[in-house]
């Protein structure tokens, strides 16, 4: 017969399952032995009674010893064809001491069979169903008198009872039809089992694949369910978060994710019926500003059933920088248009209208009010021809011949003048340090890198009220690679050479808004009632002609921080001859006891270190 093997359960756990059984089986047949027995003492010493006693005293030892075997056998199948047999010896012991072929404890046997199935399969089955068809051909013979075991003869009867033989006779073909169908069974189950651990198999490489797919995925993705609990978090989403998804399962996104937390409700809201969102959120743990784009989706169940919501979250970051730039770069155009066709048509009327007014002061007798009144106009005339001048200079600004530029001179220099001039600086104390910068070359035009330096020294001592407070200039290099929005960002040294500069002017003014941070630097922009708007716009496209970026901090009330980051290369040359005073980095100009006028400078005030 085809052997067919039972269920996917180990031989070793089977076993010990059969071993429960058996002993749950004997312990039933033990107690209600006792009980029934319990009002008649002297029947516990019927030979019947004790030899019962016997059979299940020894399963028990036999099941010790079995439970001893099994842990220590590498081949249990020996050892399951010794149960079973034993299992059958003691059905047929309880038969033949219970009544023979009128025994209640014939379906012992059938019991013992069905575990034979469930053990070893259908080949098991019927092997053991064979014994006990041998086993009940012995009581049947015994039934018959063939045995002679009562009367020491060996004979048939006269009179036989139809029962004596059709008990039997069913018994044997029970026997087989149940191995037959426990058989069956149990192969079917085990094809059952094989195809559901197969099926849990491809769900589990199928959950796999999926979970890795969304974590290789650039961009974040987060799904919540319908109670905004968080139920995943790829690995984009960790790092565009700065969050660890194993930390923040389960949890509200109100109270892990605030700075999303807007967005989700406003995406989620059934009356809004929005599927994007974008907008600035500042992470944790770097604390910087990022510009997300947030699109929603519904996340439904088996059943098709709404059961939370999926969000992508893309950082657009350089990207919002880059159209920022690309619509500055638009205007610009649009000026230096503008300032091509304007310009001679202004400044020629202007040259007459000073020249008229000028020959009108020398040759002509005019009263006091006539003068001022004419000196004002001179006056006006040379601030409209400066406006000309510095939106020249902006929308088309020279274009010299890029030569090497000595950095740190350039920076030196500018901030020392700065510090002469008292009108601007007032008492303002002014600290520079700028020694990082000492060997830095930068292709560039050096003129240009000081109109750079002195305007945002400038405005940066406009910024601070009352005249008091402190701007300091610091220098520090790094090395990073430049963005697609012309911003740097910082690697890791691993020993590489520096290959960026970063320059710093911060104050402690009055601060600059936060909604106005994005366009301050665009022309004809300004927060000053005087101002022209293009200082910054200028010095804007002069790092940006040097390859460079600059970029603002501020917070109202704290003041402002201005970067220049420059790429160099770096001269080895310079860092001879650092020594002695007129080669220091390092200066610190006190203006609070100036009195001298701007072009002569106490040498008390500038001290080098």
């Amino acid at each position: 017969m085809e052997h067919r093997p039972g269920p996917s359960l180990s031989l070793r756990k089977k076993l010990e399952y059969l071993m429960v059984i058996r002993v749950l089986m004997v312990t039933l047949l033990l107690g209600s032995a006792i009980i029934v027995n319990i009002n008649d003492v002297d029947s516990f010493a019927d030979p019947s009674y004790l030899a019962i006693a016997t059979l299940i005293i020894a399963t028990y030892v036999a099941t010790i010893i079995y439970a001893v075997l099994v842990p220590r056998l590498q081949s249990l199948v020996s050892l399951t064809y010794v149960q079973l047999i034993g299992d059958v010896a003691l059905s047929a012991g309880l038969i033949i001491l219970t009544g023979g072929s009128k025994s209640i404890f014939s379906f012992l046997l059938y019991l013992t069979i069905i575990n034979a199935a469930i053990v070893l399969g259908q080949s098991g089955a019927f092997i053991i169903a064979t014994l006990s068809c041998l086993v009940l051909v012995g009581i049947l013979l015994q039934g018959l008198g063939f045995w002679g075991i009562a009367t020491g003869e060996l004979g048939l009867p006269k009179h036989i009872a139809p029962a004596t033989i059709y008990n039997p006779v069913v018994h044997i073909f029970a026997c087989y039809l149940v191995s037959f169908l426990a058989g069956h069974l149990a192969w079917r189950l085990e094809e059952q089992g094989t195809e559901l651990e197969r099926r849990k198999l491809d769900i589990a490489e199928l959950q796999a694949l999926t979970h890795n797919i969304l974590s290789s995925i650039s961009e974040g993705v987060l799904t919540l369910d319908n109670k905004r609990r968080i139920l995943f978090l790829n690995h984009g989403g960790e790092r565009l978060l700065q969050r660890v998804s194993d930390e923040i399962y389960g949890l509200e996104v109100r109270g892990c994710l605030p700075e999303l937390a807007g967005a989700v409700e406003e995406l989620t809201d059934e009356a809004s019926r929005r599927s994007e969102w974008s907008g600035w959120i500042q992470r944790p743990l770097d604390e910087e500003v990022r510009y997300l784009s947030v699109s929603h989706s519904q996340l439904y169940n088996v059943e098709d059933k709404p059961y939370g919501h999926i969000f992508i979250l893309k950082d657009l970051t350089e990207v919002h920088s880059m159209e920022q730039r690309m619509r500055r770069q638009e205007r610009l155009a649009a000026v230096g248009q503008l300032a091509a066709g304007i310009a001679h048509e202004i400044r020629n009327p202007l040259a007459s209208i000073s020249g008229s007014i000028e020959m009108l002061q020398a040759v002509s007798q005019v009263d006091e009010d006539e003068q001022r009144l004419m000196t004002i106009v001179i006056r006006e005339v040379e601030r409209l021809n400066s406006l000309i001048e510095n939106f020249l200079d902006y929308s088309k600004p020279s274009r010299r011949d890029p030569a090497q530029v000595v950095i740190f001179e350039v920076v030196r220099e500018t901030t020392e003048l700065f510090g002469r001039d008292t009108a601007l600086v007032g008492d303002i104390q002014l600290d520079a340090d700028i020694e990082a910068a000492r060997a830095c070359v930068v292709m560039g035009d050096s003129e240009a890198l000081r109109q750079v330096f002195w305007n945002l020294l400038r405005n940066a001592a406009q910024a601070i009220e009352a005249g008091e407070g402190r701007i300091e200039v610091r220098a520090e290099t790094f090395r990073g690679v430049r963005l697609r929005d012309r911003s740097w960002e910082r690697l890791a040294d691993q020993g590489g050479e520096h290959n960026a500069l970063r320059l710093t002017v911060s104050d402690t003014g009055k601060g600059i808004p936060g909604e106005l941070l994005e366009q301050i630097f665009e022309p004809f922009f300004t927060t000053k009632s005087k101002g022209t708007g293009l200082g910054l716009a200028t010095i804007n496209r002069i790092i940006e002609d040097h390859d460079g970026f600059i970029g603002v901090t501020s917070e109202v009330g704290e003041g402002s921080l201005f970067e220049v980051v420059l790429p160099f290369e770096r001269d080895p040359r310079l860092t001879e001859g650092a020594s002695g005073a007129g080669s220091a980095a390092s200066i610190h100009v006190d203006t609070v006891d100036v009195v001298a006028p701007a072009v002569e400078v106490s040498e008390q005030l500038v001290s080098w270190k």
